[in-house]
């Protein structure tokens, strides 16, 4: 098989339907799950809890926690979109749309396998 006869949907609308995946499988580890297993999970869940922290403070963050949920979402989007959008804007003209949507697809289930069971948090902290 090769890359010709592959049927890949474009670009733009991976980039489209990505961050809804993204959410909902944060969503159902954070609602769900609630133990931050891998390092990507860590540290979008405790960074944007320190960040609405600081910029606000501990009883709002404790009494308005969906804030915090809004802030985690948009984190887990932003990490995934910086390095998509950057190797579309670079590889839009060099490259196929195929290739570029193969590489989407493939940075799309290699983040999703890194905050969910990629690179175990248990593990890093054995080693600490």
């Amino acid at each position: 098989m090769s890359l010709e006869e592959l049927k890949l949907p474009s670009p733009k609308l991976i980039l489209y339907i990505s961050p809804v995946l993204i959410v909902c499988v944060w969503l159902f580890l954070d609602f769900v799950i609630r133990d931050p297993s891998t390092i990507l999970f860590a540290l979008i869940a405790l960074g944007s809890d320190i960040l609405v922290r600081n910029l606000t403070s501990g009883i709002f963050t404790d009494r308005y926690w969906f804030v915090v949920v809004v802030g985690q979402s948009f984190f887990s989007i932003f990490y995934f979109f910086l390095p998509a959008v950057s190797f579309v804007a670079l590889a839009i003209k060099k490259l196929k749309t195929k290739v570029i949507s193969l590489v989407l697809i493939i940075w799309l289930v290699f983040y999703l396998m890194c905050l969910t069971f990629l690179f175990d948090l248990r593990t890093l902290l054995r080693f600490l």
